[in-house]
């Protein structure tokens, strides 16, 4: 009978016991991680994107950027004005959400990337989110515009 797999070599154990202890001692490092990484999933979600005046998505890496690195800055934005609003009354998460999309345009204006490329590319610039939402047996997904220049 043949066996599947491979068996240590026996000179090899000291090895794979001092890596073990090595990577138990420095923590966090697969397999021996506590993150629980991807072992669960929330209810809903979303992302973000640029999309051109007529709505044709925008490739983030001409603002020089990456997308979930646009995710981020939309988020820092997003909790800033959730700040601002927590001053002067309730939070109101669709004028956050607002608020941090046109944040988000002013940033992406200032880029020098930005300024090196034609002014058309800021006309019209849409951020877009789209939120999705897991149901049984499926993803729904709605996309909304958050911002809008002009």
């Amino acid at each position: 009978m043949q066996r599947l797999g491979r068996s240590l070599h026996p000179a090899r154990w000291p090895v794979f016991f001092a890596l073990t202890i090595l990577c138990l001692v420095a923590g966090e490092n697969y397999p021996f991680s506590n993150y629980p990484m991807y072992s669960s999933f929330k209810r809903k979600s979303y992302y973000i994107y640029l999309a051109d005046e007529i709505g044709k998505p925008l490739a983030t890496s001409r603002f020089g950027l990456t997308t979930p690195g646009l995710k981020k800055i939309f988020e820092s934005q997003r909790r800033a004005a959730f700040t601002r609003e927590d001053e002067t009354g309730g939070p109101d998460s669709a004028l956050a959400d607002r608020s941090a999309g046109v944040a988000l345009l002013r940033y992406l204006e200032g880029l020098p990337v930005v300024r090196r490329q034609p002014p058309s590319l800021l006309r019209g610039l849409q951020v877009r989110r789209v939120n999705l939402f897991w149901k049984p047996e499926r993803i729904e997904a709605e996309t909304e515009i958050i911002a809008q220049n002009k």
